[in-house]
């Protein structure tokens, strides 16, 4: 580990972050996908990819592009300022942006899957190092099969999701 990201990671866990720890770009070579997951991180209340960050996506559009087979999960997340419902959207769309940006790039829709958690599931919970939350995991897994997909399901599912959500206001 070097010595930068040891002072970090021990900044944040003095700051009282839990001791999950945001990953950094990825710098893996070669043909291994294993802990090679990037986390990309957007700014407060926005959903647009920047440029850097489009930076670290390039190496999991690498991947993608090498391993046809390979389906991608992206899952967004946001801090916990703001309403509970509104933060939802947001980490839906952080999770379509990257989605947008794999598309846009020549990567198949029907590979990319996407989730959002809103504010559940933080990096950090104290206000200095909030900003860790605002992010969007995107993991490359299992070899993908091209299925029919039961839009109205996901559309049920979706509004429980939705339901549960605006009820803990």
């Amino acid at each position: 580990m070097n010595s930068k990201l040891l002072f970090l990671t021990s900044a944040l866990l003095i700051a009282g972050c839990t001791t999950k720890q945001p990953e950094q770009a990825p710098t893996c070579t070669g043909n291994t996908l294993r802990g090679c997951q990037p986390v990309i991180y957007f700014a407060e209340g926005s959903s647009k990819l920047e440029w850097k960050e489009t930076q670290n996506l390039a190496w999991a559009l690498e991947k993608l592009k090498r391993f046809p087979k390979k389906q991608v999960r992206i899952i967004g997340y946001t801090d916990s300022v703001g309403q509970p419902d509104k933060n939802f959207v947001l980490s839906k769309d952080r999770a379509l942006a990257v989605k947008k940006y794999f598309v846009n790039n020549g990567i198949e829709a029907d590979r990319i899957t996407t989730a959002f958690r809103g504010e559940f599931d933080p990096v950090c919970t104290v206000d200095s190092c909030r900003h860790l939350n605002r992010r969007a995991e995107v993991e490359i897994g299992i070899p993908y099969e091209r299925k029919s997909i039961d839009w109205d399901k996901i559309s049920l599912e979706m509004d429980k999701v939705k339901c549960a959500v605006c009820e803990k206001e």
